[in-house]
């Protein structure tokens, strides 16, 4: 690995790891650690959990975070033909689905890319990166950042 973040699951799921910061792993904004004792030990291994558990009867609904590195596509699905709305829409009604993005980000962007379950190897990158846009229990939605 050239980074303690190039370690595939390093920070668990959920996790995001910043390179430079020590401890490398932190939980992603509106998720807090599933075990804060091995957290607090520096075993990140068991990731983050939702700060408010999705509730699909009340609504969900999805929450961009910007500058990260895309998670491994282990549990995920493609379509090259939909767009952005589409991809939304498809992976709402299903309550596996976690997250989507385009596929391809060239030329403003097409495509939809789907992730079912935990988000593994998500990172922080410093500059641009491709936008994802992760599954949230409604009440998380009230302010549009993903800093807090």
């Amino acid at each position: 690995p050239v980074d303690n973040c190039d370690n595939y699951k390093l920070c668990g799921p959920n996790g995001d790891c910043i390179v430079g910061n020590f401890p490398p792993c932190g939980c992603l904004s509106k998720f807090v650690p599933r075990n804060q004792t091995e957290w607090g030990n520096g075993d990140w291994s068991n990731g983050c959990v939702r700060r408010t558990t999705l509730d699909y009867k009340s609504g969900d609904g999805f929450l961009k975070y910007s500058q990260y590195k895309m998670p491994a596509t282990r549990n995920s699905w493609f379509d090259k033909n939909m767009t952005l709305r589409e991809c939304e829409m498809i992976c709402l009604e299903n309550c596996s689905c976690m997250a989507y993005t385009n596929l391809d980000l060239r030329g403003g962007g097409n495509g939809c890319l789907l992730w079912f379950g935990e988000l593994i190897d998500m990172r922080e990158y410093s500059e641009d990166g491709p936008d994802i846009y992760m599954r949230m229990a409604s009440s998380e939605l009230g302010k549009n950042s993903n800093k807090d």
